[in-house]
């Protein structure tokens, strides 16, 4: 850390702050030990509800676990890259969590993509084993040969032996980019890059075991793909829509009494000019967050208003 970036540490945290004490304790461990702490703590709390479909962090650790024992029994070990490719749904988390148990490393994808594009993520990526969604299982078939395919249909049925959490995980996630100057590229994020910034965040918004979160983001994105990741290392609940609109999101808010929103720009110009929007009751929030998109100063406006 450089000399500029200490002071700016300090001058945020307090001159007896030690910026690179901090580092660490942020980035300290790995995401499958510190979600099962979190479920070995709070084992009944509410964790996510899937457009309905609710779990509690110790039934998603426990799927986690054998989920993992699963993917072990094919073969899949730390480090080695497994594609998901489906819809926001509990069973894409299952399988998420399954990859993470094991230390091996996750591919999110668009549930959307082509045949030649999932073809470049396999020749790029090389995963050893896939999780899809039904309606692009012929798409990855095109597109080349994975060892171990499984879709979202027969994830709840998968019932290996239960394993703990790897101590010596591999990256985290191989993350592509959106692809706008050329072919996606994949970038590699380890398990420090997302518990320091998952900590950060939790300490920044002050998040807590109370906070409930709103969102109708796709969890093959990094923003919410986050509100899991928060939610699993607080013991909080997260409220996930796999589908966005105006009414549906903040009616979910008004019923679950939520804390939190996560949005993009575009879908508060939804709410915006939403007619229901000035009767809608978002008393509950705390924080609305805007981000994956610039937010303009005049919508930034318009929203707080």
């Amino acid at each position: 850390m450089d000399d500029a970036t200490r002071a700016a540490w300090r001058r945020h945290l307090g001159e007896d702050a030690d910026p690179d004490a901090l580092r660490a304790e942020l980035a300290a461990g790995t995401l499958g030990e510190a979600f099962a702490a979190t479920a070995a703590r709070r084992p009944d709390a509410p964790a996510l509800e899937i457009d309905g479909t609710p779990a509690t962090h110790g039934e998603l650790d426990g799927r986690a676990a054998r989920l993992g024992g699963f993917l072990r029994s094919c073969g899949v070990g730390a480090g080695d890259r497994v594609l998901l490719c489906a819809p926001t749904s509990l069973e894409l988390v299952v399988a998420y969590l399954g990859i993470l148990r094991i230390g091996a490393t996750a591919m999110p994808c668009d549930a959307a993509l082509t045949a030649s594009e999932l073809a470049h993520l396999l020749e790029d990526g090389e995963p050893v084993a896939a999780f899809v969604a039904p309606a692009a299982r012929e798409r990855l078939a095109e597109a080349g040969d994975v060892e171990t395919v499984v879709t979202m249909d027969d994830v709840a049925a998968l019932d290996g032996e239960p394993v703990a959490p790897e101590p010596d995980p591999g990256p985290a996630m191989l993350a592509y980019t959106s692809g706008t100057t050329g072919a996606p590229k994949g970038v590699p994020l380890t398990q420090a890059n997302v518990l320091a910034s998952t900590r950060a965040v939790v300490r920044a918004w002050r998040w807590s075991g109370d906070d409930v979160l709103v969102h109708a983001l796709p969890l093959s994105h990094q923003h919410g793909l986050s509100g899991v990741h928060i939610s699993l290392l607080c013991g909080a609940r997260a409220v996930i829509l796999s589908r966005f609109d105006p009414a549906t999101l903040t009616g979910a808010i008004a019923a679950h009494r939520a804390t939190v929103l996560f949005a993009v720009p575009a879908m508060y110009e939804r709410l915006d000019a939403w007619d229901g929007i000035a009767a809608a009751d978002l008393a509950s929030l705390r924080v609305a967050v805007s981000g994956s998109a610039p937010l303009s100063p005049a919508l930034a406006e318009r929203v707080e208003r």
